[in-house]
Order: structure tokens, then C-alpha cells, then sequence
């Protein structure tokens, strides 16, 4: 399991092709804004 933010080589074509030949690989994608995730927000 991967977490990562939306930027768009993430979401390549050649990710989505790796990922239908590795069903095991699983990637959480993190909402467009959320600051409670980034720590220098709170400064």
C-alpha cells in the first residue's frame, strides 16, 4: 500500500498499466487539500 498526492505522473498511463499487472500493488491517493496532513500549515 502506497500513499501519494494527486500529482499527475502519478496517475500516468504507465502507472495504470503497471498496476493492472500487479493487482497486489494497492495506492491511496490523499484528498486535493487537506492541511491537517501537511505539519507546516499549523505555522
Amino acid at each position: 500500500m502506497t500513499i501519494l498526492d494527486n500529482a499527475g505522473y502519478h496517475k500516468s498511463e504507465k502507472i495504470q498499466k503497471y498496476l493492472k499487472k500487479n493487482k497486489w500493488v494497492k495506492l491511496i491517493f490523499l484528498p486535493p487539500y487537506c492541511p491537517h496532513l501537511n505539519l507546516i500549515e499549523h505555522v
